[in-house]
C-alpha cells in the first residue's frame, strides 16, 4: 500500500462506506419518487377521463430523465466510487460490477444526455424554427450537452484504463 493510502486509509474506508450508504439511497429514493411521480401523472390522466391532460408526456418525460440524471447517475456514480475505494484498499478485490462496466454505464449516460436533448428540442418544436427567436435557444440546450457528453465519454474511458492499471500494479506486488 502507498505511503498515502495507509496515511489516509481510515478517511478512505470511512468514505467508501459513505459512499456505499449514499449511493442506494439515491438509487432507492429516486425509485419511489420515480414510481410515486408516474402513478400521480396516471392517476390526474385517469381523473380527466377521456380526455388526455396536455401535458402528459412532458411530465412522463420529465420523470424518466429526472430519475435518470438526478438519482440513478449519482448514485451509480456514488456506488461505483464505493467499490473503486474498496478495490483499491484491498489487494485480494477484484472489483465490483458497476466498477467493471463502468465505462459502459458512462457510455449509455451519454446517449440518456443526447436522448434528453433531443426529446426537449422535440417537444419545443419552436427551437428550431429559424424564422422564429427560438434558434436562441437551441445554443443553451446544445452546448452544455456536448460538454456533459464530452465529460461523461472521457470518465468512461479514464476508468477503463485506470482499472486495468490498478488490477496490473496489484499482480506486481
Amino acid at each position: 500500500m502507498t505511503p498515502f493510502l495507509a496515511q489516509n486509509e481510515s478517511l478512505l474506508r470511512f468514505y467508501r462506506k459513505f459512499a456505499h450508504f449514499v449511493g442506494w439511497v439515491l438509487l432507492a429514493g429516486g425509485l419511489i419518487w420515480f414510481l410515486a411521480f408516474i402513478f400521480w401523472i396516471l392517476a390526474a390522466n385517469d381523473a380527466a377521463g377521456d380526455r388526455e391532460l396536455p401535458g402528459l408526456r412532458a411530465n412522463i418525460v420529465y420523470a424518466i430523465t429526472g430519475f435518470l440524471n438526478d438519482f440513478a447517475l449519482p448514485g451509480l456514480i456514488a456506488l461505483g466510487l464505493s467499490q473503486l475505494l474498496r478495490f483499491i484498499l484491498e489487494s485480494d478485490d477484484k472489483g465490483g460490477w458497476i466498477i467493471r462496466h463502468g465505462h459502459w454505464i458512462l457510455y449509455g449516460f451519454a446517449i440518456v444526455i443526447v436522448g434528453q436533448v433531443t426529446l426537449k428540442m422535440s417537444l419545443m418544436p419552436e427551437t428550431l424554427n429559424p424564422d422564429s427567436v427560438g434558434l436562441i435557444f437551441v445554443s443553451p440546450l446544445l452546448v452544455p450537452m456536448l460538454a456533459k457528453v464530452l465529460i461523461v465519454v472521457g470518465l468512461g474511458i479514464v476508468l477503463k484504463r485506470m482499472i486495468a492499471i490498478i488490477d496490473e500494479s496489484k499482480t506486481l506486488v
